[in-house]
């Protein structure tokens, strides 16, 4: 799950949005369910968005990753390792 927190001007926590894990997509990802804990975003980038035409902020649009870390000992491996979320996925929000 990613999660973004929003500050204000003196850096407390205002607010927090859960981000990720969702379902279906197209090709071999139809029909997925939200996947279990083993699923991971990863976001690296950013950025405020805009109203159209206008100079008014109204959220944010985030640029991620999504998919699968299996690892060797964990419960779930042998789910994971059939999941076809092990490849990795460009994921914008």
């Amino acid at each position: 799950m990613g999660l973004l927190v929003g500050t204000d001007s003196s850096g407390a926590q205002s607010w927090t949005q859960n981000y990720g894990n969702y379902a279906g997509g197209t090709g071999n990802y139809d029909g997925y369910t939200a996947g279990g804990d083993w699923i991971y975003n990863e976001c690296w980038g950013i950025a405020k968005s805009y109203t159209d035409g206008t100079s008014t902020q109204d959220g944010y649009v985030l640029a991620c990753g999504t998919g699968i870390e299996c690892e060797n000992g964990d419960d779930n491996v042998s789910e994971c390792s059939t999941d076809w979320r092990s490849n990795w996925r460009a994921m914008s929000i």
